[in-house]
């Protein structure tokens, strides 16, 4: 039930920073200045709309930093647990794999 209760708060967490994260870096194409924070944007881009997820994230980064670290952390954990479960529970109960000791 601990890991149950776990697992769906920091899916929930995922889901809330998330949103937010996305919704703060989708404010970048309505920026007056939008070349001007670009990154990783080739700076031939002319629509606002074509530009890098990875400069949207930065700009959300600079806005809110908690809440994109949150996000990030959750991020991780959620990939992490997932290698976990699959490790435990397919690989070695479906391919009958040993242990590894």
């Amino acid at each position: 039930m601990k890991k149950l209760l776990t697992g769906l708060s920091l899916v929930l967490i995922f889901g809330y920073t998330f949103f937010f994260t996305s919704w703060t870096a989708s404010y970048l194409a309505y920026e007056d200045d939008w070349k001007s924070k670009l990154t990783f944007t080739p700076t031939t881009v002319t629509d606002p709309q074509k530009i890098y997820v990875i400069d949207q994230f930065l700009y959300a980064f600079k806005i809110q930093p908690i809440i994109s670290l949150i996000f990030l952390f959750t991020t991780l954990c959620l990939v992490s647990l997932l290698g976990i479960y699959l490790y435990k529970y397919v690989i070695i109960k479906f391919f009958k794999v040993s242990k590894l000791t």
